[in-house]
């Protein structure tokens, strides 16, 4: 792998890894009870209605439908919110069991500041003890942004799951990419007569390896080999072949042998 290659394989998985861990440190640090809005613009929240929910008659919704409601006028009578603020508005737009969504809008002159509400079944009013939501507004984007425990939504102002996703697919090229790079030095280095380790074991009797060289390349059992760094130079040790496949061998060395997994072994 050459150094480029290799380093932006580490900056493309170093960046996975914050985006995930960042990801998390959002989850975690985010109150499902607080929305937060800059003043002046609207989004969709969501929620969950607390304490006892009555059941709903929907008459024109299909039976597998039953729990799901869409119409505006039979959700404005089915659910309220309060205290009522001159700063924001609720709109309901979906009631699905106990979970609800809305579009919130909010006055572009509003105060900053925080605002509770709590949402509701008409039929069942709030309890003292039940949590209210919060409305958090900002005066300004930056505000907003500066407000976020997560890295990627305070320094560029997106949740940090989609660069996970985004650097998914650079990942696998780069996996690709190294992959075939290394088939072409393991190639380049049997077309000298030079085998790669692929895996080295320390046994009691000694070091058990699996090498690179096999039939394909003119190896047969019992054929002496000798051991060399991985830049190449012999290291004066030798390796008998014990057990040669067609383009892998197995051999052993001394438990006191000078042996590295980046060595090689060559005739």
């Amino acid at each position: 792998m050459t150094g480029f290659l290799r380093y932006l394989v580490y900056a493309i998985f170093g960046m996975i890894l914050l985006s995930m861990a960042d990801t998390l440190v959002a989850v975690v640090t985010s109150p499902s009870h607080l929305f937060k809005i800059v003043a002046g613009q609207e989004n969709t929240v969501s929620g969950k209605l607390a304490g006892m929910v009555r059941p709903i008659d929907n008459p024109n919704a299909r039976p597998f439908l039953s729990n799901r409601i869409q119409d505006p006028i039979l959700l404005e009578k089915v659910l309220a919110y309060a205290p009522a603020h001159k700063t924001f508005s609720l709109e309901f737009i979906e009631l699905k069991g106990r979970l609800w969504r809305a579009r919130i809008r909010t006055d572009g002159g509003a105060h900053p500041g925080d605002y509770p509400v709590h949402v509701f079944q008409k039929a069942v009013p709030p309890e003292k003890d039940d949590p209210p939501y919060t409305v958090r507004l900002f005066e300004s984007e930056a505000a907003l942004r500066q407000s976020q425990a997560s890295l990627f939504k305070r320094f560029f102002g997106f949740d940090p799951w989609w660069a996970t996703i985004v650097l998914i697919p650079g990942a696998f090229w780069a996996f690709h990419r190294a992959f075939k790079e290394a088939g072409r030095k393991e190639k380049a280095l049997q077309n000298q007569g030079l085998g790669p380790i692929y895996r080295l074991a320390k046994k009691k009797d000694g070091w058990e390896l699996i090498f690179g060289l096999g039939k394909e390349h003119g190896i047969s059992v019992g054929d002496r080999l000798q051991v060399f760094t991985g830049r190449g130079e012999p290291t004066g040790q030798e390796i008998t072949a014990e057990a040669v496949g067609a383009e892998a061998a197995h051999g052993r060395l001394h438990l006191d042998a000078d042996i590295k997994a980046e060595y090689l072994v060559g005739k």
